[in-house]
């Protein structure tokens, strides 16, 4: 096979961000669900993208690294700093993470 066959046989991760929708759940000072729904941009993870992340030392968060590569905010495409995507409410980085996996996870 050679570098054309492999690219027309989807070899290499497609480099623009693919919009998609979130939904971010969590309670309010009374207790009660709040659940507010937005679209995110998502970079698809590349081999190189999952080696930067890989190559993290312990002390650092490897999701927090992955929402600060992936995720992309608002129509500008802002992107998140490690320090933010490591400082989000859990559980909006937990949706984070799963629009992450949704959109280009990579078949093991």
């Amino acid at each position: 096979m050679n570098l054309a066959q492999l690219q027309a046989a989807g070899a290499f991760v497609e480099a623009a961000p693919v919009k998609t929708s979130v939904t971010w759940a969590r309670p309010n000072a009374a207790g009660e669900e709040i659940t507010t729904t937005f679209d995110v941009w998502v970079r698809r993870r590349s081999f190189g993208t999952m080696e930067r992340v890989a190559m993290l030392g312990e002390d650092r968060s490897k999701s927090a690294k992955m929402l600060s590569e992936c995720i992309l905010l608002g129509e500008e495409q802002e992107a998140l700093s490690y320090e933010q995507a490591y400082q989000l409410d859990p559980s909006l980085a937990f949706a984070l993470v799963q629009a992450v996996k949704d959109v280009g996870a990579p078949k093991a």
